[in-house]
């Protein structure tokens, strides 16, 4: 059971991560993410709607990546990556154009998007994600 001294509506609830000491949910209907202990007591909420760093245009999905988690908003096409407790640590933007989906990691920081052209062939790529 999640508890909470504060109301959160969730709203089209995507995503759900698993790291270590709790759980972080995608709540795509207000475009935050939001950041549980364990035991069900919400700790942090980041995000909302708008085009500033942390926040998103189309959060549409959430994916653990080292020991926090990294967030792809399509329409921005950019990768949001916090620490496990909601710290954000740093954006990247994906230049190329096209529908881009979030894979996940695959290495050291290494990510897997997966590429839509216009045909039905799938095309995967690799972004290499540094600290720098």
């Amino acid at each position: 059971m999640i508890e909470s001294t504060e109301e959160v509506i969730l709203y089209r609830v995507g995503d759900v991560v698993f790291i270590d000491g709790g759980i972080v949910v995608m709540n795509a209907g207000d475009a935050s993410i939001l950041w549980y202990s364990d035991r069900g007591e919400l700790r942090q909420v980041v995000g909302g709607k708008g085009h500033g760093p942390g926040e998103y245009e189309t959060l549409s999905a959430i994916r653990p990546f080292d020991d926090g988690i990294v967030a792809w908003d399509l329409s921005l096409r950019r990768l949001t990556f916090y620490s496990a407790t909601g710290d954000l640590l740093h954006v990247v933007s994906v230049r190329e154009g096209g529908a881009w989906r979030l894979v996940g990691q695959i290495g050291d920081g290494l990510l897997a998007l997966a590429h839509a052209p216009q045909s039905d062939v799938l095309e995967r790529r690799f972004l290499r994600v540094d600290e720098t």
